[in-house]
């Protein structure tokens, strides 16, 4: 399922050119990513179960510049899923207008063992993951 999030544009996110610092974006998209693990029910399966998840690469496009107090609009949702990955699609728009695009690839792992969970392993609790036909 796709999740939208709206942030109104603070000062403290600025930078020296009056516009959005490039890092604040990658706050913005994180609180993207926990919100669509929280829209779909993941937080308590990842608790229980002792499930936490690293980013491994971050690929972004700059296309436009956000600046005090516009209201910005965060899409989240799967991308791509591998055996062993899950890319997440992130928009981040001003009237509809696409500011920023990133495809970020997150792997899962146990806090006990530190190893990766196959995907397949989650599809009992991510409805989304039953969308993709590889796994």
């Amino acid at each position: 399922m796709k999740t939208e999030m709206q942030k109104r544009i603070m000062n403290y996110q600025m930078d020296s050119f009056n516009i959005v610092h490039h890092a604040r974006y990658l706050e913005l998209m994180e609180e993207g990513r926990w919100l669509y693990c929280f829209q779909n029910n993941l937080m308590d399966e990842f608790h229980n179960k002792g499930i936490y998840h690293v980013i491994v690469n971050i690929n972004i496009d700059y296309r436009s510049s956000a600046t005090f107090g516009d209201l910005v609009t965060i899409n989240t949702e799967l991308l791509k899923v591998t055996d062993r990955s899950i890319i997440f699609k992130q928009t981040v728009l001003r009237d509809k207008k696409i500011l920023i695009e990133a495809d970020i690839t997150n792997v899962f792992l146990y806090k006990t063992s530190n190893t990766i969970i196959p995907v397949k392993e989650m599809e009992s609790f991510w409805d989304d993951l039953k969308l993709f036909k590889n796994l």
